[in-house]
């Protein structure tokens, strides 16, 4: 997550995003259902970085179900965040998520803890062409 967060904020993405890779492939390794979870919502976080829209999606999908299934709230709220966004969901659903699990600030939160698609501040990340 520390990876992808700092490639957001590089002008050379590639080689951080070459090492979060290699923590995301280490994650599915442990062939555990949360760990799963996480590196498929943040190999769609690389993705979505490296340009890849329909690729992120699939995988950040998949990610909301996985999430979902391991009970992990959060993440799952934020991969749905960042999936609205993308597509032009409604907010309004996801919104009521965050409050549901006592979030304030669920742009800020979601990008916390699946950095890659937002900002922090309700604006969707721009990725180069």
């Amino acid at each position: 997550r520390a990876m992808i967060a700092a490639a957001c904020a590089s002008t050379d993405r590639k080689p951080l995003l070459s090492q979060a890779r290699g923590r995301i492939a280490s994650l599915r390794r442990e062939q555990a259902h949360w760990a799963t979870s996480l590196a498929e919502a943040f190999d769609a976080a690389c993705d979505h970085l490296e340009g890849q829209h329909t690729r992120s999606l699939e995988k950040l999908r998949r990610a909301v179900d996985l999430l979902a299934g391991a009970d992990m709230n959060l993440f799952a709220t934020a991969a749905r965040h960042h999936l609205a966004a993308m597509v032009g969901g409604s907010m309004s659903d996801v919104a009521a998520r965050w409050q549901d699990l006592g979030v304030a600030n669920g742009d800020r939160m979601a990008y916390m803890l699946l950095p890659g698609f937002g900002d922090g501040n309700g604006s969707l990340r721009k990725t180069p062409h």
